[in-house]
């Protein structure tokens, strides 16, 4: 069994006052006989109370210091558990999303015996579809922006509403206008793609911007001069971004890997029946 540090420490001093006595042996020295009389045995009965009370709290802080380190070994391991559990997880539900993406963006096309395989690009096609994307996506924007000003016209033709009361809303629809001619002509556009990105930026700038100023100032100014203005901008707001749509139409007929049936079947004319189907 283990000794407490009490124990030890009152047999140090009993084998030192030992050894003491045996070296005055040699040298007569009676002085250390004297201090040996007073030096406690270990296993001094007269003591042993103490020593007793002092080895019981010696074992009771022991024990607690036993439990406290198991207690931090399962708390260490609790984290730990919980730690891998987490981070598992989080690359499951990773792993899953990859997946899902890969079989909703992976085009499928027919092999010799009619199954239906997944279409293998190069590294050169994937930098192709990437590249038509950015311009893809600006475009798609710009189209919601147009969209929302085919609505507000559409709102005002109808007659049922007071215009004051949509004209803050071409205003509203310039500071989104604004945000979006910052955002692509801040963008590198690969060189293909330069020549409608720029029409693009010029359409958003000028044919749109315009227009939703002329007709806010149109609306709110009673202003005639105003509202001629804005009908030559509609016209050239339909006109370019016509153009556009077919440009990017093409440009994406020629990558790999892009579906542009969303873009061929686009119109003002098929938005606003669809919208006005939806809000009867």
């Amino acid at each position: 069994m283990a000794k407490s540090m009490v124990q030890q420490k009152l047999e140090e001093r009993y084998d030192n006052a030992t050894n003491a006595v045996r070296t005055s042996r040699h040298t007569g020295d009676n002085t250390v006989k004297k201090k040996l009389m007073k030096a406690p045995s270990p296993y001094d009965n007269t003591k042993q109370p103490a020593v007793n009370e002092m080895l019981f709290e010696d074992s009771m802080i022991a024990e607690e210091i036993k439990e406290r380190a198991a207690e931090l070994r399962s708390e260490k391991f609790k984290w730990y558990l919980t730690k891998s559990f987490q981070i598992l997880l989080s690359v499951g539900c990773a792993y899953l999303i990859f997946l899902i993406y890969g079989l909703m963006s992976t085009t499928y096309v027919y092999d010799a015996r009619g199954n239906a395989v997944p279409q293998v690009l190069s590294l050169d096609e994937i930098k192709e579809v990437s590249e038509y994307n950015l311009m893809h996506n600006q475009y798609i924007q710009a189209r919601a922006l147009y969209e929302r000003v085919l609505v507000l016209d559409y709102r005002i033709a109808l007659g049922y509403e007071d215009p004051l009361l949509i004209a803050p809303e071409y205003e509203k629809t310039l500071e989104d206008i604004s945000s979006l001619s910052v955002q692509i002509g801040a963008l590198s556009t690969p060189a293909q793609y330069a020549q409608t990105m720029n029409m693009l930026l010029k359409w958003v700038q000028n044919d749109i911007a315009l227009y939703c100023q002329n007709m806010s100032a149109a609306i709110t100014q009673n202003n005639s001069t105003r509202m001629n203005n804005a009908l030559t901008d509609r016209s050239n707001m339909y006109n370019d971004f016509k153009i556009i749509t077919q440009n990017v139409a093409t440009l994406g007929s020629r990558v790999s890997n892009v579906d542009i049936s969303d873009i061929l079947a686009w119109s003002p004319e098929l938005y606003l029946q669809q919208y006005v189907g939806s809000d009867v």
